[in-house]
């Protein structure tokens, strides 16, 4: 699974913690969560989360530079 968002984030945690969570996770544990949002629709949730993701792509580019 590939997306940020979920329906359990203890199980999400969990599933990180032992290496099963993403390919990204799995090679930067351990991981820490630092923010998270509740949704009432997961649809909103989607959503948020694919903007979260650029706005850490422009980011990560500015202070990297590439």
């Amino acid at each position: 699974n590939n997306n940020l968002s979920t329906k359990d984030l203890n199980k999400r945690l969990e599933e990180h913690e032992i290496g099963e969570g993403s390919n990204y996770t799995k090679n930067r544990l351990p991981i820490e969560l630092v923010y998270f949002e509740k949704f009432n629709r997961i649809d909103f949730a989607f959503n948020n989360q694919i903007r979260y993701k650029s706005v850490i792509v422009e980011i990560s580019r500015i202070y990297f530079k590439y």
